[in-house]
């Protein structure tokens, strides 16, 4: 059946039809394609819309998360590349022999330093030492302290010990401090 043909049986249906069918039909097709194109056209559409919107909404929130944490880890590079030198310059240091040196150059008379046994994780090293001291002033440990983790190496102290403390203002006790250097 061809075009010509399906043209021809709808017109002469429709001529057909009484006013009253004619009318009703007017009104009911109109409102069926409209339907019909709500509900495989619009409808799916919008859907589909939505969803786009909620994902891309879900995007944004990760690409800001993501910005923070950016910025976080930015500023943990910024804050471990100065540990980082401290760290590769102690590759050759004796630490034993550098902790007497700073101890002589504050005026802190040291009893012992003695390297402790170290360990090595992710290509660093880490050496425990213990320093023992005996009637110094509480003043000049601090000061000693201070220029060890502050210096040009990675020291950092872990306990310090004071087991007498005088009339004097004089103290005796015991540091243990980290030293950390690239393993060779």
């Amino acid at each position: 059946m061809g075009v010509k043909e399906l043209r021809e049986v709808l017109e002469e249906r429709l001529s057909s039809l009484s006013d009253r069918e004619k009318r009703l039909l007017l009104v009911f097709v109109p409102v069926l394609l409209f339907v019909l194109y709500l509900g495989l056209v619009f409808l799916p559409l919008k859907s589909s819309v939505d969803r786009y919107r909620e994902r891309r909404e879900l995007l944004l929130k990760k690409v800001n998360s993501l910005k923070v944490q950016l910025e976080e880890l930015a500023a943990l590079r910024s804050r471990l590349n100065p540990l980082l030198v401290k760290v590769d310059r102690g590759i050759g240091l004796d630490p034993s022999s550098y902790v007497k040196s700073v101890a002589r150059m504050v005026g802190l008379q040291i009893d012992s330093v003695k390297v402790l046994a170290g360990e090595t994780s992710n290509g660093i090293e880490r050496d425990r030492l213990s320093v023992s001291f005996s009637q110094v002033e509480l003043n000049r440990l601090a000061r000693f302290i201070n220029r060890l983790e502050r210096g040009s190496y990675a020291f950092r102290v872990v306990s310090v010990s004071l087991s007498d403390y005088d009339e004097n203002g004089l103290v005796s006790g015991k540091l243990t401090l980290y030293f950390f250097r690239r393993a060779q």
